[in-house]
């Protein structure tokens, strides 16, 4: 037998410790609610099924029947996230268990389902939640599962494996046997990335792909990237594209992690083998909320990519708003800075429908003027001063504007409303 078949063999199974009727034995000392697994139900179109039953006072028992492949292996008794169906949903995280077979950590939050009132809607479920300590009871023999990895190596592909396919126990279980949580794949991936990956459309070896789509994939996934941040997994690490984790979170649509990744430092302007960063990564998908979140944690937006082009020019496809909030300006708004050899930015784009303040300011000695007329511009900025003013067009096209000294060398610019 090798390895790894030892390995999947020391972890518990969920069907053999709900026949054997000893399943986690969880209660609440504050409100002496209990949790435990009484018995294996009966098989359905997709086999076994766990029967657990959660004790409250003063209200019915819940018996929540639970699917192994809506779990991990064995995952809602080691680490993980477990969704029961019947009479109500469940998540229980136990964390790691210690050398007395309990799990410290172990919170549960148990949400019972209501039926329909007459009138045909449904009231939204009650969520309790309750800080648990969980044991597995003194008879179990837990099997020393590092002592069956053979070398380093073999830790850092197991937990590249978990990451991959959302394996939350085996994720854990690598971790605490000291595998290297910034460890990278063939193609440049660590375990950070390959918890919010997409299955098998990116960064993953082919054979750490699963041969089941798993429902919870992304709830595991997420679950995998905040563990192993907590292991201090961040890194300005890159794939084979170049890419980092922040890259790989908007890819997957994964915008509420950017503050996180901002927490642990994360790197957001590094730019990948095309140029592009993770705002204008998000701005050529269309996508706007991680454009907001990206643009909220401080991201760069005047960067280009290889093609010369910066996030706004690669936002077609946003919504004026949200591509409003790349526009590259400071205080002052679009901001055109003026001097004796002519004046710069010449290209400038907004959204159509969109009041946007224009500066214009001079150089310490010159005067420079800006004027388009069919738009109303007529800005003059005296030596060393700037000056403003406020438009708005709710058109498309482009208008060229000459700017330049005062009565001297004048150049030709643009200005391009888009939608």
């Amino acid at each position: 037998m090798n390895k790894i078949s030892s390995l999947t063999l020391g972890l518990l199974s969920i069907s053999a410790l709900a026949h054997a009727g000893i399943g986690p034995v969880c209660t609440s000392g504050d409100k002496n609610v209990s949790l435990e697994t009484t018995r294996e139900a009966s098989s359905n179109r997709e086999g076994d099924t766990v029967l657990v039953k959660l004790s409250r006072p003063g209200k019915v028992d819940a018996y929540l029947s639970v699917h192994p492949l809506t779990l991990q292996r064995n995952a809602y008794i080691l680490n993980g996230i477990g969704y029961g169906i019947g009479r109500g949903n469940f998540k229980l995280s136990l964390g790691k268990i210690n050398s007395n077979h309990l799990y410290p950590k172990a919170k549960l939050s148990y949400q019972h389902e209501k039926v329909a009132i007459l009138d045909g809607s449904s009231p939204e479920p009650e969520l309790e939640k309750f800080d648990l300590s969980c044991s597995m009871g003194p008879e179990i023999n837990f099997e020393n599962i590092c002592s069956t990895i053979s070398d380093q190596d073999q830790l850092d592909r197991l937990l590249l494996k978990a990451s991959a396919q959302g394996d939350i126990d085996l994720a854990e279980q690598m971790l605490a046997c000291g595998a290297n949580a910034k460890t990278q794949n063939s193609m440049g991936c660590s375990p950070l990335m390959l918890a919010v990956s997409a299955e098998g459309l990116d960064c993953q070896d082919p054979h750490d792909i699963p041969s089941l789509i798993d429902p919870l994939r992304w709830n595991k996934g997420r679950y995998i990237f905040k563990m192993l941040l907590e292991e201090g997994a961040m890194s300005a690490s890159v794939d084979e594209k170049g890419q980092t984790i922040v890259h790989k979170v908007i890819a997957q649509g994964f915008d509420d992690l950017i503050s996180i990744l901002k927490e642990y430092n994360a790197k957001i302007n590094i730019q990948d083998t095309e140029g592009l960063s993770p705002l204008m990564l998000a701005a050529k998908n269309g996508y706007a909320q991680g454009v907001k979140a990206l643009v909220e944690a401080g991201a760069d937006k005047s960067l280009k990519n290889l093609e010369g082009k910066t996030a706004y020019d690669l936002g077609e496809n946003l919504l004026p708003q949200a591509r409003k909030l790349l526009l590259n300006v400071d205080s002052d708004g679009i901001v055109i800075q003026g001097a004796s050899t002519g004046c710069s930015p010449l290209r400038i784009n907004i959204p159509m429908g969109v009041s946007t303040k224009i500066t214009l300011k001079a150089g310490p000695s010159s005067t420079i003027t800006m004027v388009q007329s069919k738009l109303g511009i007529n800005l003059k900025a005296t030596a060393g001063t700037s000056a403003s003013q406020t438009i708005r067009f709710d058109g498309m096209g482009t208008y060229k504007f000459q700017c330049g000294v005062d009565g001297g060398t004048q150049v030709t610019g643009q200005i391009t409303f888009t939608m």
